[in-house]
C-alpha cells in the first residue's frame, strides 16, 4: 500500500473517530443519603431500603425521617455535548401497616429544586419489597436545560420526602441519552498506528524501494 494512502486512512480515521455521536451514557446510582437534622444541607449516608416515616416511628431500625437523597454519578458527564431525553426512576413499596401514605419526588437543585410528583403516589397498598412501584419520569426539554449547568461534576440527586402515612424506598436509577463527543484517546490511537505503519511501509528493505530484485 502506498505511503500516500495510508496517510489518508489516518486522515479519515481521525475524522470517524472525531465526529460527535449519539449514544447511552452511563448514570451509576450510588445510594441513599440523609439530611443529619431538619433543613440541613449535611448529609450522612443511609443503606437501602429504609422508611420514611413519622415521629413514631423513631426507634425502628432502619428508620431515616421524613427525607431521603437517591445520589447518582455520571463518570463520562466531560463527554456529553447535548441531551437528548433524560429519565429517572425511583422504586418505593409499602411498610404493611395497611394505611395510605403519600410522598413528593423532586429533582434537587442547588437552588430552587424540580418538582417531578407531587403526590407521587396516595398509596402503595400490596407493593413489597419483592414486588415494588417504580415511578418513572421523563423531564421535559426545559428542565434538562436547568440541570445541565448544575451536573456538570457528574452528580446529581433525587429528593424523597414523606408527605402522609409510611413508605420505604428501595432505590433509583436513571438513563440518559446524549449526543457525545469523542475520547481523544480513540482517535490519538487510531492516528499513531496507521502512521506508525505509512512510515515501516516508506522505510520497507533496499529491494521493495528500487523494485529490483538484486540478486541477479
Amino acid at each position: 500500500m502506498k505511503v500516500s494512502s495510508l496517510l489518508l486512512l489516518g486522515c479519515i480515521a481521525c475524522g470517524c473517530t472525531g465526529v460527535a455521536h449519539a449514544g447511552q451514557v452511563e448514570v451509576d446510582f450510588v445510594g441513599g443519603e440523609v439530611p443529619t437534622g431538619p433543613g440541613s444541607t449535611v448529609t450522612i449516608p443511609a443503606n437501602l431500603p429504609v422508611l420514611l416515616g413519622g415521629n413514631g416511628d423513631i426507634g425502628i431500625s432502619n428508620f431515616v425521617g421524613d427525607t431521603l437523597f437517591l445520589k447518582f454519578k455520571i463518570p463520562d458527564v466531560a463527554y456529553i455535548e447535548a441531551v437528548n431525553s433524560f429519565v429517572v426512576n425511583v422504586t418505593v413499596f409499602d411498610n404493611g401497616d395497611g394505611g395510605g401514605e403519600s410522598g413528593d419526588i423532586d429533582f434537587a437543585l442547588p437552588g430552587t429544586n424540580i418538582v417531578l410528583a407531587s403526590p407521587a403516589f396516595t398509596t402503595l397498598n400490596r407493593y413489597t419489597l419483592s414486588s415494588p412501584l417504580t415511578l418513572s419520569y421523563t423531564l421535559t426539554a426545559d428542565e434538562i436545560a436547568e440541570i445541565l449547568p448544575t451536573i456538570s461534576d457528574g452528580n446529581f440527586r433525587l429528593r424523597i420526602v414523606r408527605d402522609t402515612g409510611d413508605f420505604e424506598v428501595a432505590g433509583g436509577s436513571a438513563s440518559i441519552d446524549a449526543i457525545l463527543s469523542p475520547e481523544p484517546s480513540s482517535a490519538l490511537l487510531m492516528t499513531g498506528a496507521l502512521c506508525g505503519l505509512a512510515l515501516l511501509f516508506r522505510r520497507g528493505t533496499p529491494a521493495c524501494r528500487s523494485g529490483i530484485d538484486r540478486r541477479l
